[in-house]
């Protein structure tokens, strides 16, 4: 069967990557193979589904052929010995995963716990908001001390399941949570109604590939590891120097992928972190250990960062609320990836995540630059009556090149939809017509996203993963080398998906003109968006085809991502929303899970799209669902 389906790759491989090695690289045969592994995970699909998929990969590949000139089709040619190997190695890993096989890297996690584990609620499922009010009040009990030991006492129970949280110092946090008690008692904390004192005492975590003093500063990347933020000239983030400004108390850091790029928070530093909701899933990447840190109750706060998703992804993976500010809002300094002066800057963007949608404003506005937060409105003073809703019913990758919509996804948004509609928003279905050519057009969300970081990014990917430390490069095997260790188990420096990103890089370089080509339609893109949405409307969208994925099944889902990378490059504030249930037993793949939607405005309308959270949230109509296990 292995030699089989070895073969069957080789051939699917080899002409689809001569015709695709720029727009896509890889990533369209990644899919084109889903039916024959859905063959072996569950029996023979659908005859109209292999209809589907075949159509669209041919449709594709005749496009590309079409479009692309001789030098391109040379250098494709050129890249096809390197790519197909590659997609072998890909393929073969999978069937290793499917048979269950361990050494590859991603074990079976241990059993949930019991409800007696999780029994820790964090004051119930009190906002950070509410919690903060309650400690400021003299009648309440609640002090930062007794937050901050509950949380303690939630990471030391719950993350040896979860994995979400790789470093913590709580001596350090105890003696903030008494500083902020102290100064509440003495009159000296920020007031209540300020920027700097809504969040006061509130206990967080931050993600691991931003400085913090005492903490790992690795982003996952072997060759950083011993490096520690406030250590050799390496000072605080400026996200985190402002969270501590706000009284807020930071219990520890949390996992994240491979220099924050891929849809899983797994890295060979400190592993692959869990799904609260289903162990045997991600949480999403690369902010999903602060996913599943919120989503369990550890924190009710988290800081995530977001080039592609990586907020908003475990958003929905997780079950929660999370925000995507307007491209360039939010410092970069003192985080992985380095911006430095670069357009990636306005990509890649800090932001809350959080339990509850009124937790969202506050924190946003203690990160976000000064002048970000004079230009934006109050989503107090968003009146949602008469308010324009543009609905996109389907992802906007083609399909055959994604996942299939999720019904239970469908039926999220369908809820969400008819929530507005009865809160007196005026409501607007799109057709694919409506939305801009080169969004739907193929996997265009996805490429587009691709050529436009690739034109902005300071740096090469693979000068990310094999940073110089104090002046020297890190050794390591090669890029090729480490895809094969990783086949077979060997002792490897890199994830399989950060040496895949990097090598692939190496192939599109060889495309400026195609990659020149993409980027002018995302400017194109993003106007017909903004004139589209408008300056007082808000679209609503699927976040991704599909709720929590198994582990290591992201390596077939990677256009999915177009889905959210695409507002990244177009520069978009959105925030993910939760639905308050969960997929039911009636989706026998993925029972049990949290669901959600986007929800997408023109820039600088931040206030916008979070005041439609705290609006379906006090309708009911949005919710973190709690993990079964929590109840």
């Amino acid at each position: 069967m292995d030699i089989l389906l070895f073969l069957l790759g080789l051939c699917w491989s080899g002409p689809l990557l001569m015709a695709y090695s720029f727009g896509t690289p890889v990533f369209v045969t990644l899919l084109s193979l889903r039916l024959l592994f859905h063959t072996m995970a569950h029996g023979p699909p659908a005859p109209n589904d292999v209809a589907k998929a075949l159509f669209s990969v041919f449709y594709q590949l005749w496009c590309d052929i079409w479009h692309y000139n001789a030098p391109s089709l040379v250098a494709s040619l050129l890249l096809w010995p390197v790519a197909t190997p590659l997609m072998v190695m890909i393929q073969l890993e999978l069937i290793q995963k499917l048979k269950g096989m361990a050494h590859l890297g991603y074990r079976l996690p241990p059993p949930p716990p019991t409800m007696d584990e999780f029994s820790i609620a964090n004051e119930g499922n009190l906002s950070a908001v509410e919690l903060a009010r309650l400690i400021r009040d003299p009648r309440s009990a609640l002090t930062s001390c007794a937050l901050v030991e509950r949380a303690i006492e939630a990471v030391i129970r719950l993350d040896p399941f979860l994995n979400a949280v790789v470093a913590t110092d709580f001596e350090v946090a105890r003696r903030g949570a008494k500083a902020a008690d102290a100064a509440v008692r003495e009159g000296r904390a920020p007031p209540l109604d300020s920027p700097q004192g809504t969040l006061w005492g509130v206990p967080i975590v931050v993600k691991e590939c931003m400085a913090v003093a005492g903490m790992p500063y690795t982003s996952g990347v072997l060759a950083r590891a011993g490096v520690r933020g406030g250590e050799n000239g390496v000072e605080e983030a400026d996200c985190v120097e402002a969270v501590r400004a706000a009284g807020m108390i930071i219990i520890g850091v949390t996992n994240t992928s491979e220099a924050c790029m891929w849809m899983e928070s797994s890295n060979p530093i400190f592993g692959c972190s869990n799904n609260p909701y289903d162990l045997r899933r991600t949480p999403g990447g690369s902010s999903g250990g602060a996913g599943a840190a919120v989503a369990s109750r550890m924190v009710p706060l988290a800081v995530t960062s977001d080039v592609g998703g990586s907020t908003r992804i475990p958003s929905l993976y997780n079950g929660l609320f999370g925000h995507k500010p307007t491209g360039g809002s939010v410092s970069n300094e003192g985080c992985i990836p380095a911006c430095g002066d670069s357009h990636i800057q306005r990509y890649c963007q800090l932001g809350p995540t959080a339990r509850h949608a009124e937790d969202l404003w506050p924190l946003l506005c203690t990160l976000a630059k000064p002048a970000s937060v004079e230009g934006w409105g109050n989503p107090g003073s968003v009146k949602l009556k008469g308010m324009r809703v543009y609905v996109c019913e389907q992802p906007f990758t083609m399909l055959g090149l994604r996942s299939a919509h999720t019904p239970a996804l469908v039926n999220a948004q369908k809820h969400i939809v008819n929530a507005l509609g009865e809160l007196g928003c005026e409501v607007v279905v799109l057709s694919r017509q409506d939305l801009p050519k080169h969004l739907v057009t193929g996997a265009g969300a996805f490429e587009i996203w691709s050529a436009m970081m690739d034109g902005a990014t300071p740096e090469a990917f693979h000068d990310t993963i094999n940073p110089a430390i104090d002046g020297h490069k890190a050794g390591g095997h090669g890029l090729v080398s480490e895809l094969i260790r990783s086949f077979v188990g060997a002792p490897r420096s890199h994830s399989m998906p950060a040496a895949a990103l990097a090598l692939l890089e190496k192939g599109v370089a060889l495309a400026p003109k195609h990659n020149a080509a993409l980027i002018a339609k995302g400017a194109l893109v993003q106007r017909q968006l903004e004139e589209l949405i408008g300056p007082r409307a808000v679209m609503i969208c699927p976040s991704l085809p599909n709720p929590a994925p198994r582990h290591a099944e992201p390596l077939l889902r990677v256009l999915d991502s177009g889905q959210t990378s695409i507002f990244n490059a177009m520069e978009l504030p959105v925030t993910a929303v939760p639905v308050p249930f969960l997929t039911t037993s009636g989706d026998s793949s993925c029972a049990g899970l949290p669901l959600g939607v986007q929800v997408v405005a023109s820039r600088g309308q931040d206030h916008r799209t979070v005041a439609v959270a705290m609006a379906l949230e006090a309708a009911g109509a949005a919710a973190s669902p709690s993990p079964l296990y929590l109840g």
